[in-house]
């Protein structure tokens, strides 16, 4: 079992166990942000690495490691293959897939016609696949959903750090068992400008009992479950 599955507590990194840091090590070692070996020493070369994976998952404070990190570094190597293995895959815009209910399904083809959201970020770019339609229809509203709220602030980008997750990738990042986003009905969410806080409090507003609402320092949870829900996440 990795490391980092059961993680509870926040460490600053070169305080954490050596399991624990070998555990991350070998996670950045997957992602190419690390080269040599994962001997569990928090150098020069580790700290930067993992302050560079921090940075690109939009976390705060590069030199803890607490659960939300732990499940952005298991989730960030969850889906991805080596360089070696079809490297062009992710950046060949030609590449489509096959959805239920729709069809052939390109990873820039929004969501909707018009809309401001694509099949590929809701689906890390098309790895994730929908196997029914229930997802399919889930996602599409979604979206629908996220382009009220982009309005609502005032039609920033947004960025969707998780969307749908199949049962082995949910797992894998410790979501919860019945999660949202086994159904294609929750995403992870930052709003460029606004700090997650600011975008948890603000739709607190407006969301009611359409579905729940996380609160978290580097992103908001949205979900359109149907009943109203709020909960936070730790460091």
């Amino acid at each position: 079992m990795n490391a980092l599955e059961n993680l509870e507590k926040t460490y600053k990194l070169v305080d954490a166990p050596k399991d624990v840091i070998r555990a991350v090590q070998g996670q950045l070692l997957k992602v190419h942000l690390l080269n040599g070996v994962a001997d569990g020493v928090v150098g020069k070369l580790t700290l930067s690495a993992f302050a560079e994976f921090k940075k690109l998952e939009y976390l705060e404070y590069p030199e803890l490691l607490g659960k939300s990190t732990a499940i952005a570094l298991l989730e960030a190597t969850s889906d991805r293959k080596a360089p070696t293995d079809e490297p062009t895959k992710a950046k060949d815009t030609s590449l489509k897939v096959f959805f239920p209910k729709i069809g052939w399904v390109g990873a820039n083809q929004p969501v909707h016609a018009g809309g401001n959201f694509s099949w590929g970020e809701f689906t890390k770019n098309l790895t994730r696949v929908p196997q029914t339609e229930k997802v399919v229809d889930a996602i599409t509203k979604l979206a629908y959903y996220l382009e009220d709220v982009r309005a609502q602030f005032g039609q920033p980008s947004i960025i969707i750090n998780s969307g749908y997750r199949p049962t082995s990738v949910n797992r894998a990042v410790g979501g919860a068992s019945n999660s949202q986003h086994l159904y294609g009905a929750a995403a992870d969410i930052v709003v460029s400008g606004i700090k997650p806080h600011e975008v948890y409090k603000r739709l607190n507003q407006t969301h009611g009992s359409k579905g729940g609402l996380g609160n978290g320092s580097s992103f908001t949870h949205v979900d359109l479950r149907g009943y109203r829900a709020r909960f936070a996440y730790g460091a």
